[in-house]
């Protein structure tokens, strides 16, 4: 999806956001090089009727060439640190 965004929609950036509560999620964003741009604190209602805080982070197109030779890298089967 996010080489659909970058080469064929030419998007500038590609966001996305996980609750500060979820950490496997924040570190899979983390391993995809998903950037922390910052915390949006009681921004929303939460899936378990409390009030939810975003992490959220970004992927910006000057990034996207080494976000994406990692990534290909890793599913080829490279280095998972790569």
């Amino acid at each position: 999806m996010m080489t659909h965004a970058f080469e064929s929609w030419s998007v500038h950036r590609v966001a996305l956001q996980t609750d500060v509560r979820n950490k496997r999620s924040w570190a899979a964003i983390e391993r995809i090089w998903g950037k922390l741009d910052g915390i949006m604190r009681a921004d929303r209602p939460g899936a378990d009727d409390t009030v939810r805080t975003s992490a959220r982070f970004s992927i910006v197109a000057s990034e996207w060439p080494g976000v994406k030779a990692r990534l290909t890298a890793r599913l080829a089967g490279g280095s998972r640190d790569s």
